[in-house]
């Protein structure tokens, strides 16, 4: 993983100004499986892109769409809900630290996190709840948008 990281970090220095040769969403799915199918940190992909430089934004927006894409590629890992694990954890680094944005933006992602997170409630609590691990990112989701709600 640290391998890779490195050399991400190094090919992202040199053309993560160019949407062309560094296509973030692309990359950020294609990483995510390999991070998925090999188990590794689930955080690691979304804390290299914001040392590149990309915005806690545009992360949430590839996320949210990964999420609502419904790809069947996590099912086929044995991980169904990875996608929403990470968008936790991206959601979560901004609540512990909100100077990954600018003051200006913080309020209006804070807005846009509560209603992506409401979505995800729904989406969780229409899983069976036999599931320990649907039952874990359900309450995590649930004690964030309590965090958020009650401000930064």
């Amino acid at each position: 993983m640290e391998a890779m990281q490195s050399k991400l970090l190094a090919f992202g220095h040199t053309y993560s100004r160019s949407e062309r040769f560094f296509p973030i969403p692309f990359l950020v799915k294609h990483l995510e499986q390999h991070s998925c199918r090999l188990e590794w940190e689930p955080s690691w992909v979304f804390s290299t892109f914001l040392k590149l430089g990309a915005s806690l934004v545009q992360l949430h927006t590839i996320y949210d769409r990964l999420f609502k894409s419904k790809d069947p590629c996590w099912q086929s890992y044995g991980k169904p809900h990875h996608v929403l694990t990470v968008l936790h954890l991206l959601l979560s680094s901004f609540a512990s630290k909100p100077s990954l944005l600018p003051a200006f933006q913080r309020q209006p992602f804070v807005a846009l996190a509560l209603d992506a997170i409401a979505t995800y409630l729904v989406e969780l609590e229409s899983l069976p709840r036999s599931d320990r691990r649907v039952q874990q990112t359900l309450g995590d989701f649930k004690a964030l948008q309590r965090r958020l709600q009650r401000g930064l």
